[in-house]
């Protein structure tokens, strides 16, 4: 009974280490296999969401990593690639999101909203302290300095 034991668990060992080898792929140059590095780097999983392709080890990520290598054997260049990815999956799978209308209303958005509320906020503060201040009582000194100014002017007219 143990010597069973012993060989399943060997065989299951076996099998789970080259169920998680990863594949091995031959480029022609060095260029190539650099178009490929960078290709699973900038890449997202869109199974993990915050993984690159080159980090997942969701299968989706494993069959992006093999279409990558096609594209890449088929000498197509890092834009036509990402073209290819973004087209099928949407403009999520880029780690590198190009400059639009959107993305530039994503940055200028928190921006505006700070301005506002600081803005909000110096006038808020400035309106309550003038305020304060006209609403504290004078003292005799000045109420009488007060009353003299207003009798002067009236007598003015």
């Amino acid at each position: 009974m143990k010597k069973i034991i012993i060989c399943l668990s060997l065989v299951l060992f076996f099998q789970s280490a080259v169920a998680l080898e990863e594949h091995e792929y031959k480029f022609i140059n060095n260029e190539q296999k650099a178009l490929f590095v960078e290709m699973t780097e900038i890449l997202r999983c869109p199974k993990c969401q915050n993984n690159n392709v080159a980090d997942s080890n969701a299968e989706i990520a494993q069959d992006f990593r093999d279409k990558i290598y096609e594209l890449v054997k088929k000498g197509q260049t890092k834009s036509e690639i990402k073209t290819y990815f973004t087209d099928r999956f949407g403009e999520f799978v880029n780690y590198e999101t190009s400059v639009s209308l959107t993305t530039i209303w994503i940055w200028l958005i928190p921006i505006l909203v700070l301005v506002l509320v600081f803005g909000f906020v110096f006038i808020f503060n400035r309106t309550k302290t003038q305020t304060e201040l006209s609403n504290e009582a004078l003292s005799e000194q000045e109420q009488k300095e007060l009353d003299d100014i207003i009798t002067l002017s009236k007598k003015g007219k």
